[in-house]
């Protein structure tokens, strides 16, 4: 498979999250309380969410709070988003590879594990952004995948396309749009939008969780390559 130097890569921010079941009733102030003395040094921002102002008797009952990280941890350009049943580890506009990544992810996870039952879902998303050649530019024409219908063309011009499907054995959301403003704390781009987020929803024993990771890693890279075409892929090399 042919693969970019990450340099020339278009990803603009990058998720790792874990959903899991926590021992004897641990609480999400007991997880911050152990990775603290461990990523605080990286991480030197703290910062309570807005829905511990929720009592959690009425978290606990409403599903749509349910998976919802109560504190976060930050620097300029990353971020650990921690819950009692989740963590989130994100990376925005400085991302060095999937070792660096990975590695940052071990260390938070090696500290908790201990804490944790099960796990229920892994998530991890990478989002790509392809700046516009021209005004004219359509990402659509530079992607394998083709939408048609039997009797008009369609003008995919300012189209917005979402699916979900299994693909390599993993679950799959596939978000591409042609004309997107990408905004975060320090980083603004106006482009194309491809977003693939691979995901496990089942119980995953915590010692399977590294060798799952890394597989999730190639099937979202595999996917990335056979949606581009090799015009695409030939002009990502010269920027």
């Amino acid at each position: 498979m042919k693969e970019l130097p990450i340099e020339k890569c278009p990803i603009v921010q990058v998720f790792i999250d874990i959903r899991f079941e926590l021992i004897d009733n641990k609480t999400a102030n007991e997880v911050v309380g152990k990775l603290m003395p461990v990523i605080s040094s990286t991480y030197n921002q703290f910062e309570a969410l807005p829905i511990n102002n929720i009592p959690e008797n009425v978290r606990r009952k409403d599903p749509n709070l349910q998976y919802k990280p109560l504190f976060k941890l930050f620097n300029n350009n990353s971020s650990v988003q921690i819950g009692s049943d989740i963590i989130i580890l994100d990376i925005i506009g400085s991302y060095k590879g999937w070792d660096d990544l990975k590695s940052r992810f071990d260390l938070i996870y090696k500290e908790i594990t201990p804490m944790i039952k099960t796990n229920t879902r892994i998530g991890m998303r990478y989002v790509n952004l392809i700046e516009h050649r021209s005004v004219e530019y359509n990402i659509f024409d530079d992607l394998s995948l083709q939408i048609s219908t039997k009797d008009f063309e369609i003008d995919l011009s300012n189209s917005f396309y979402r699916n979900t499907f299994l693909y390599e054995g993993f679950n799959c959301n596939l978000s591409l749009a042609n004309k997107v403003n990408f905004e975060s704390k320090n980083l603004s781009k106006n482009g194309s939008l491809i977003d693939i987020d691979i995901f496990n929803q089942s119980d995953i024993e915590p010692s399977k969780v590294s060798t799952l990771l890394n597989q999730m890693h190639e099937v979202e890279k595999k996917l990335f390559y056979k949606l581009i075409t090799d015009d695409l892929f030939a002009r990502f090399q010269t920027l």
